[in-house]
């Protein structure tokens, strides 16, 4: 790996804290895994990151961590009122996710890029409730901030688009009236 950028935490440096360099390249540290970081400043995991066969973190030229590319095709569910414990690490977007039959916390890790927070080592869990099958757990998942923030752009853009093209009705429009009604359908609620 040819490195553009000298980083002090996974680079080697002499007594002067002069970058060392082997054929024109930095050198990196023994235990330069468990130092480095994302462009968010998030360490390795593997949910996120790229690693090689061996299992170790890729790095890209200006010495932060490779990401993985998103898998999600979009938002999924519905917005958490649940309180988000303090402490946690910066750069992800948090969410509790109700664990049911389904395997929804399974379901949105393989398929929308979330992954379960793991708290000393153990899944962070919290009882909401009863459902059919007996008392009901939530997970505490997360994802990368700018792949959330990507989705939410996404689900904007087709939101605006969606609202353009309702706008966009006119009476001579060839849409569907149920029962030869003459007026629009809108979303308007009966009070």
């Amino acid at each position: 790996m040819k490195f553009t950028t000298f980083v002090p935490t996974i680079h080697e440096a002499d007594e002067f804290k002069d970058p060392i360099k082997v054929n024109g390249d930095y050198v990196l540290k023994k235990d330069w895994a468990a130092h480095a970081r994302d462009k968010g400043g998030r360490p390795f995991d593997e949910a996120i990151h790229e690693a090689s066969a061996k299992g170790e973190p890729i790095l890209l030229s200006d010495g932060t961590l490779k990401m993985k590319a998103p898998v999600s095709k979009g938002p999924a569910g519905a917005i958490s009122r649940l309180a988000i414990p303090p402490g946690l690490p910066t750069g992800y977007q948090y969410r509790w996710v109700n664990v049911d039959s389904r395997g929804r916390p399974a379901v949105l890790a393989s398929q929308h890029d979330w992954a379960e927070v793991r708290i000393d080592g153990v899944v962070k869990r919290v009882p909401v409730g009863n459902a059919r099958d007996g008392l009901t757990d939530a997970v505490l998942m997360r994802k990368p901030q700018e792949w959330y923030d990507a989705e939410q752009r996404k689900k904007n853009d087709r939101n605006v688009s969606l609202e353009k093209s309702k706008a966009a009705v006119t009476d001579d429009s060839a849409e569907y009236v149920p029962r030869g009604r003459k007026e629009v359908l809108t979303d308007v609620r009966i009070a």
